[in-house]
């Protein structure tokens, strides 16, 4: 997951994957995020809502959703599921908005991995 500030950059969704896939999708095809870190998932979705390409599905409120709605768990979510831990999972449609710059996205990224601008002072 990639928990340290100095390796975000390592994530996989990062600014440039996300415009990639923002430009594949036609509007109204689904993206769908699924963690069991809670940690991991928050900052992808917000990076994904910044993006301003994807918005939660009609009649719904917000992008997350209780089920998977694929119909095979991976090996990981089933032994999540075991374990009697959560599994954190987004639904987003592709709207028809235009992808932003990937260097633009990539300053908001910046702002959703560290909220309120927090710097770690060097002690």
């Amino acid at each position: 997951p990639w928990f340290k500030k100095r390796h975000h950059k390592r994530r996989v969704l990062r600014p440039a994957l996300l415009c990639s896939i923002a430009r594949a999708l036609a509007p109204g095809r689904r993206l769908f995020l699924q963690s069991d870190v809670k940690e991991v998932i928050e900052p992808m979705m917000a990076l994904v809502l910044a993006s301003g390409c994807f918005e939660p599905p009609p009649g719904r409120t917000g992008p997350w959703c209780a089920g998977n709605p694929l119909p095979l768990p991976t090996e990981r979510e089933r032994h999540v599921l075991a374990s009697g831990l959560p599994v954190h999972r987004g639904l987003l449609l592709r709207n028809r908005s235009a992808p932003p710059d990937a260097a633009d996205l990539e300053h908001a990224a910046g702002a959703v991995d560290n909220p309120g601008g927090f710097a770690p002072t060097a002690t």
